[in-house]
C-alpha cells in the first residue's frame, strides 16, 4: 500500500499550499486549481530542488489500468499549474522544465517537514524497524556532531570596510593579484565629480587618485577592469568632442595613472567592461543604432576590431549589460534586461549558445564569477532591499549569501580568494515647491521617511497624493492627504517592482503596474482596501499605465506585438487590448480635454509623438525637447512639463521646464536641485505647486571579504 502524506502546509513566495485539504492560496486568497495540477504541485513540493520525472508524475496521477494521452494530459496539467502560479515556461519562477525528463521546483520553500505514515507492519517487521530506528538515531547523532565540527564556509565569513568615506565609493575591481582595488569616489560632491582611485588591501594611507577628469569629460560609468598583466586599467568617460560617439573607453596606466590611450568610442553609457584572462579581448556594452537594445561586443586589443556577441530581441527596452569573463575564459556571464525583467545569463563563446541561469529575485544589477567558476555572485534589489545572491554556474536555485546585506556590484579575486562589494544606504523623499506671483519660491520636504518615497501624483481634485514607497518593506502604493499627512498603504503585493500609480479622472481608482507574476501587468485598486484587480492577463510585459480623459480606457506600454507599442484596454476589463501606436511607444498621455494623445517613443527617448484623436494619425512633434527619462514629464492641453539635467553643474542638479505645443519654445520654470531623474513629477493645475522626489541621502562604501571560495 502506498505511503500517505500527513496534514501539511507548505509556503513559497506569496503562496501557501495545504496538502491535506488540497487548497492553494495566495496572500490568503484561495486560488482555483484543479485536482491534477494540484497533485503535480504536491509531488514537486515533496522534493523541492530535485528532478521529478514524467514517469513518476504519470504513476501519481493515473493508475496502471488507466488509458489516457499521457503526454498531452500532463502538459495540460503543468500549463494550468503555471497559469495559477502566474509564470511561463519561458521565464520560470517556480517550476523548471528539464527537457524530455521531467520537472523541478526551483523556488525557496518554507514549510513543515513531510511525515510519512505506512500501514502497521507485522510484529516481526516491527522488531527490525525498531532496531533500524535505533541505528538511525546513532547515525543522526554522529552526523550532527560532524556538522558541528565542520562549519558552513560562508557562515565564517566577515565583511569589513575597505573604504569609509563621505559620499559614494562604488564599482570595485581587483588587481590581478588581488592586493589592490579600484573604485569610483565622488568625495560627496555629486556623481559628475567622481574620479577613479586605487586602494591597497590592508593599506593605512589614503587612496591614490588615478584620473583627473573635468566636465564635460567626466566618468560615464564607474566600472573599471584591470588588464591581466596588471599594467592598465580600462574605464569609460564621456567624449567631449562633438560629432563623435559620446562615450570613450580609455586605458590608464596602473597603478598610479599617467598618459592615457583611447581604444574605442561607443554609444552606450551602460555599465560593463571585462578582460579575457589572456588579455587579448575586452568585453563591453554598446549598440549600433539608438533604437536598438544594448548588446555585448568584443574588442580585440591588438587590432581594435570589434564584433557583436549578443543580439537581444529588438523592440525591447533595456538589453544586455555587465559582462564578466569566466576565469577559464570560455564563457561570459551577463545581465539581460528585457522591459525591466532581469536575468543572469551565460554565453558560451565556442558555440554562441546562451543559458538563462536565474531570474531574480528582484532586479539584478551586477554580477561576478565565483572562484573556480563554480557559481555566479550577483546583486539584486528585492522587496525594498539590496543583497548578494549566489547561483550555480549550471543553474538551479539562487540563495542569499550570509554576508552581503544591502550589497551590490560584487567583484571577486580568484587568486587572493577575496570578495568586494558596494554597501550603501539611501533615502529619497517627496518635496514640494510653491511658486508665488512674484516668483519667490518656497521649497520644503512634504512626505518623508527613512526609505524610498517616489512617483508622486496629485489626485484630480488635488486633495490627495498617491506615491510609491518601500517604508513597509517592498515597494507599495500609498496615499496621503495633500499636505502629506495620514499616509495609508493601499496595496500589499510584496513585490519590489510595483509602481507608476495614476489616478482615474474621477479620483476613485488608481492604475499601476507590478511584476507579481514575473511579467509586468496593469492593476486597478480603489481606496477602500479591497484587493487590486488585474486588468491585463497575458504573457507579455504591460507597464506604465495612464488614463483616458473620460476614464473609459487605460493606456500602457506592451511588447505583445514583438516591439514596445502603446496599447489600451477598457478600464472595466473583459475586452481585448487594442494597439494604439505603430512607431514604437511606451508612455502615453491624453490631454485633459481628450483631443490629443501624446506619447514618448520607446525607440528613441528624444521622440515625442502626437495622435489627433478624431483621425488617429500619428506624427512626430517638431522641436520637441530631448527627454532623458519618460517618467519625469506631465502633459497639459497646451504643453508638457519635463525635467532636464543641468549640464553646467558638476552635481545631479536639474530644472523643471515647459515646452509649449503652440510656440514650440522651452522655458525654465524653476530649479529642482538634487533631483533623481526617474522619480516622477506632478504639477498642480494652476502650475504653482510642484511635487517631485529628491534623493536626500546616498552613501556607498566598499566592503571586503577574505577567504571567499
Amino acid at each position: 500500500m502506498s505511503a500517505k502524506i500527513s496534514s501539511q502546509i507548505i509556503r513559497f513566495s506569496t503562496f501557501e499550499v495545504n496538502l491535506h485539504t488540497g487548497e492553494l492560496r495566495q496572500r490568503g486568497q484561495k486560488v482555483k486549481l484543479q485536482e491534477q495540477p494540484l497533485q503535480v504541485l504536491s509531488a514537486l513540493l515533496e522534493r523541492p530542488g530535485e528532478l521529478v520525472t514524467r514517469e513518476e508524475l504519470r504513476n501519481k496521477l493515473w493508475s496502471a489500468d488507466t488509458f489516457v494521452d499521457f503526454d498531452h494530459s500532463l502538459n495540460a496539467a503543468i500549463k494550468r499549474l503555471r497559469d495559477a502560479l502566474g509564470e511561463s515556461a519561458e521565464a520560470p519562477i517556480f517550476i523548471e522544465t528539464l527537457a524530455r525528463r521531467g520537472y523541478r521546483f526551483i523556488a525557496p520553500v518554507n514549510g513543515d517537514s513531510v511525515s510519512v505514515q505506512a500501514p502497521g507492519p507485522s510484529s516481526k517487521l516491527r522488531g527490525w524497524a525498531i532496531l533500524a530506528m535505533i541505528g538511525l538515531v546513532f547515525v543522526g547523532a554522529a552526523a550532527w556532531l560532524i556538522r558541528r565540527t565542520i562549519p558552513n564556509p560562508e557562515s565564517t565569513l566577515t565583511a569589513v570596510p575597505l573604504t569609509a568615506f563621505s559620499g559614494s565609493a562604488v564599482w570595485s575591481s581587483f588587481s590581478p593579484d588581488g592586493q589592490q582595488v579600484t573604485f569610483a569616489w565622488d568625495k560627496n560632491l555629486g556623481w559628475r565629480s567622481s574620479e577613479l582611485f586605487v586602494q591597497s588591501v590592508g593599506g593605512l594611507g589614503p587612496p591614490l587618485q588615478l584620473t583627473h577628469t573635468a566636465a564635460p569629460a567626466f566618468l560615464s560609468s564607474a566600472v573599471t577592469a584591470w588588464t591581466p598583466d596588471g599594467r592598465w586599467i580600462a574605464y569609460e568617460r564621456y567624449n567631449p568632442k562633438p560629432g563623435q560617439r559620446p562615450i570613450q573607453i580609455v586605458l590608464t596606466p596602473a597603478p598610479a595613472g599617467g598618459p592615457e590611450v583611447v581604444v574605442q568610442r561607443i554609444n552606450s553609457a551602460e555599465c560593463g567592461l571585462s578582460w579575457s584572462p589572456d588579455g587579448r579581448y575586452l568585453a563591453f556594452i554598446d549598440r549600433d543604432l539608438q533604437q536598438e537594445p544594448y548588446a555585448i561586443f568584443l574588442l580585440q586589443r591588438d587590432t581594435l576590431e570589434r564584433r557583436r556577441l549578443t543580439s537581444p530581441p529588438k523592440g525591447m527596452f533595456g538589453g544586455d549589460r555587465n559582462p564578466a569573463f569566466s576565469h577559464d575564459g570560455k564563457r561570459i556571464a551577463f545581465v539581460r534586461n528585457l522591459n525591466g525583467a532581469t536575468q543572469v545569463a551565460v554565453l558560451t563563446l565556442a558555440s554562441g549558445s546562451i543559458q538563462m541561469l536565474a531570474s531574480g529575485p528582484g532586479t539584478i544589477n551586477s554580477l561576478a564569477w565565483a572562484p573556480s567558476d563554480r557559481g555566479i555572485i550577483y546583486g539584486s534589489h528585492v522587496a525594498g532591499f539590496s543583497r548578494l545572491w549566489r547561483v550555480s554556474s549550471t543553474g538551479g536555485d539562487s540563495r542569499p549569501l550570509d554576508i552581503g546585506e544591502d550589497g551590490w556590484a560584487p567583484a571577486v579575486s580568484e587568486r587572493a580568494h577575496r570578495l568586494a562589494y558596494g554597501r550603501g544606504t539611501s533615502d529619497s523623499n517627496i518635496w514640494r515647491i510653491r511658486l508665488g506671483k512674484d516668483k519667490v519660491e518656497t521649497r520644503s520636504p512634504l512626505i518623508a521617511s527613512s526609505r524610498q518615497d517616489s512617483q508622486p501624483e496629485f489626485s484630480p481634485d488635488e486633495t490627495k497624493i498617491v506615491l510609491t514607497s518601500d517604508r513597509s518593506g517592498p515597494r507599495e502604493i500609498w496615499v496621503t492627504e495633500s499636505d502629506g499627512s495620514n499616509p495609508i498603504q493601499i496595496t500589499k503585493l510584496e513585490n519590489s517592482a510595483t509602481g507608476e500609480p495614476r489616478w482615474s479622472p474621477d479620483g476613485t481608482k488608481i492604475a499601476f503596474d507590478s511584476r507579481v507574476r514575473g511579467k509586468s501587468d496593469i492593476y486597478l485598486v480603489g481606496l477602500d482596501g479591497a484587493e487590486p484587480r488585474r486588468l491585463t492577463d497575458d504573457l507579455f510585459d504591460d507597464s506604465v499605465p495612464s488614463w483616458s480623459a473620460d476614464g473609459r480606457w487605460i493606456y500602457y506600454g506592451s511588447d505583445r506585438s514583438g516591439e514596445l507599442e502603446v496599447w489600451k484596454v477598457s478600464a472595466m476589463g473583459g475586452s481585448p487590448a487594442i494597439q494604439v501606436t505603430k512607431h514604437g511607444g511606451l508612455l502615453a498621455f491624453e490631454t485633459p480635454d481628450g483631443k490629443n494623445l501624446y506619447y514618448i517613443s520607446a525607440n528613441k527617448t528624444s521622440d515625442l509623438w502626437q495622435i489627433n484623436m478624431p483621425d488617429g494619425v500619428e506624427h512626430r512633434v517638431a522641436d520637441a525637447p530631448d527627454i532623458p527619462e519618460y517618467m519625469s514629464c506631465q502633459i497639459t492641453n497646451d504643453g508638457m512639463y519635463f525635467t532636464m539635467p543641468d549640464s553646467s553643474s558638476s552635481e545631479m542638479h536639474s530644472s523643471l521646464r515647459y515646452f509649449s505645443f503652440v510656440t514650440r519654445k522651452i522655458r525654465t520654470v524653476t530649479s529642482l536641485g538634487n533631483l533623481t531623474w526617474t522619480q516622477g513629477l506632478s504639477v498642480s493645475r494652476d502650475g504653482r505647486t510642484i511635487l517631485y522626489a529628491q534623493q536626500d541621502h546616498f552613501n556607498m562604501n566598499i566592503m571586503l571579504v577574505d577567504n571567499f571560495h
